[in-house]
């Protein structure tokens, strides 16, 4: 399972739900040191974010 999360409490969630793939959003908002820091594998913005997953889907 992946779950894209654009809060550090929701990336905080996720993995407290048992999910290692969690990947950063970034906003105005929001920064990628913190998304990091909260446990994402990645934080950027759409649609890098998105690219970034396909692309280590298309590795398997």
């Amino acid at each position: 399972m992946v779950v894209f999360e654009d809060s550090v409490n929701g990336i905080k969630s996720a993995i407290g739900a048992g999910i290692s793939s969690v990947l950063g959003v970034l906003h105005d908002y929001n920064d990628p040191e913190s998304l990091i820091k909260a446990g994402a594998v990645c934080a950027d913005e759409p649609p890098q974010v998105f690219f970034f997953f396909l692309e280590k889907l298309l590795q398997l």
